[in-house]
């Protein structure tokens, strides 16, 4: 990948498939005023999205952002719609969802997936920084499309989420972020304490909702439906 290792999935924290997922319900509608004008959709103001809080991390040789710099993102997601409420509209087309690595006001491309539901889904792709920004945030499961917005208790879950930013420079390649997801839970399973992470470098990085509204319960070492 451009350069980068190969074995970015690394064994130690890929889960068995029958448990250490993340599940997240959505306690009320969420919302979004966003539209689409081809390639991209634009926000208005921020869409719900869940994340990773100050993955960025702002000491050398990472000032938050620059341009070219390369990010690998890979994890699992199921949506579950066995009860409708990801369908508000009654159409069964899949969910659309996006990632949004820098707060930045349009996404598309590389940055979206359309993930069929009721069946596990792997999300794979790099995002190259294509101008300096002062965002620390990764929001990774991004809902835009209005079509797609998660009604009352909406659930997915996720799994696996493997990160990696990278800088290069001069002939050099510099790791400025890692992050690898372990939701095999704990003693405080609904508590964000209780998501362990493995960052390579220091910044206090946290599993973080963006813009949501209502009550999300998150609980850890789940299974997905059968």
């Amino acid at each position: 990948m451009l350069g980068l290792s190969n074995s970015i999935m690394h064994s130690a924290y890929i889960q068995p498939v029958e448990a250490g997922w993340l599940k997240v319900v959505f306690g009320s509608t969420q919302t979004s005023n966003a539209f689409f004008a081809s390639p991209f959709f634009f926000e208005i103001s921020p869409s719900p999205a869940l994340g990773i809080n100050d993955f960025f991390p702002s000491t050398a040789p990472s000032s938050v952002g620059s341009s070219g710099d390369i990010t690998e993102i890979d994890f699992k997601i199921y949506i579950d719609n066995s009860q409708g409420y990801w369908d508000p509209q009654g159409d069964g087309d899949n969910v659309s969802i996006f990632l949004n690595p820098f707060g930045n006001p349009e996404v598309g491309g590389d940055n979206h997936f359309d993930v069929p539901v009721n069946q596990e889904y792997s999300a794979s792709t790099i995002v190259t920084t294509s101008s300096s920004n002062t965002n620390r945030d990764l929001k990774l499961v991004q809902f835009i499309d209005t079509d797609d917005m998660p009604q009352a208790g909406a659930t997915f879950y996720i799994k696996d989420i493997v990160l990696r930013a990278n800088r290069k420079v001069g002939t050099s390649d510099n790791i400025i972020a890692t992050w690898n997801s372990d939701f095999t839970g704990g003693a405080d399973d609904n508590h964000d304490s209780a998501i362990n992470v493995t960052p390579s470098l220091p910044g206090g990085m946290s599993i973080t909702f963006f813009n949501t509204t209502g009550t999300i319960t998150k609980t850890t070492n789940q299974s997905i439906p059968s």
